[in-house]
């Protein structure tokens, strides 16, 4: 074993590799730097939260050439051959989660919070084009686009392990994104065209589970689940619109299984209800929900 002052540079240097490993988002390099200086203490006092930071920034260009051929219901033609003169994109995106968890006899409870944000601030494109056949001209066209997205998700989870080998599991998650588009196509000789889209939506996940072992080898498990899903798109500019999409689904099941030394066996029942609406939430377009299924196998 080292002594007090070994162990003190051992400790310090653990934590400088630690705060390394934070910044560049190398969880796993860290722990085994940690094993190494057998500071097992020290990884369980941090490992109950944990903070996470990441960035990204990205640029690029790009060279398109094409050749595209139209033929109306007059059996007319038009040809248009296109090239890029130039062409640039920003991207950038940055990414943290907040970790916390607890680990008892009896229970366990992990949880986290994730955000992430990705954007194109700048994208431009210019392109020139050689129309020939039903109009005959040649036009530079201009594209310019930019976006942003925003998803923070919080998760939950807790197992508590119950007298006569009973396990009780709940879970739950919720997710939050908007996400928006912007774009404007300039090309000589025609009108602008602007388009504008905003999208929102909510996804909630629960989730519960009971088991129970009758004996050394059969299970006795039953569990409830419901999801459900909210898109809502916005459309503005040259075109204008609006679009609603709701998702619901909601099952159980219960199932009993075994395992013998050259078999194993499952016997499983469930129920499941589906319901999604397009554009008119008080109207429920599918309904699905009945018997899922029933079976017995084993295997040799």
């Amino acid at each position: 074993m080292p002594g007090k002052t070994a162990f003190a540079q051992l400790h310090n240097q653990a934590n400088v590799v630690w705060r390394q490993c934070l910044l560049i988002g190398q969880r796993r390099i860290c722990l085994q730097e940690r094993r190494l200086f057998g500071l097992y203490r020290l990884y369980e006092e941090t490992a109950n939260a944990l903070c996470c930071c990441f960035g990204r920034l990205k640029h690029d260009h790009s060279h398109i050439e094409g050749h595209d051929l139209f033929r109306f219901a007059d059996n007319s033609t038009l040809a248009n051959s296109y090239s890029t003169d130039r062409s640039l994109r920003k991207q950038n995106s940055q990414s943290a989660r907040f970790r916390l968890s607890h680990m008892g006899n009896k229970h366990q409870f992990v949880s986290y919070l994730n955000l992430t944000r990705q954007a194109e601030p700048s994208v431009e494109t210019v392109t020139n084009n050689q129309y020939t056949g039903k109009y005959n001209l040649a036009t530079t066209r201009t594209t310019t686009t930019n976006g942003k997205s925003l998803a923070p998700t919080l998760y939950a989870n807790y197992v508590v392990w119950l007298p006569h080998k009973q396990t009780i599991d709940v879970s739950g998650s919720f997710a939050w994104g908007n996400n928006s588009y912007n774009s404007t196509n300039n090309e000589t000789a025609q009108a602008n065209i602007t388009s504008k889209a905003v999208e929102r939506n909510i996804a909630v996940n629960t989730s519960a589970q009971y088991s129970k072992s009758l004996n050394g080898s059969t299970t006795l498990s039953a569990s409830l689940w419901h999801n459900h899903n909210y898109y809502k798109d916005t459309y503005t500019g040259t075109t204008e619109g609006q679009q609603r999409l709701t998702t619901n689904q909601t099952g159980a099941l219960a199932q009993l299984s075994g395992s013998g030394q050259k078999h194993s066996y499952y016997i499983s029942a469930g129920l499941s209800n589906t319901a999604v609406s397009l554009n008119k939430p008080a109207l429920q377009l599918l309904r699905a929900h009945g018997l899922l299924w029933r079976k017995l196998c084993f295997q040799r």
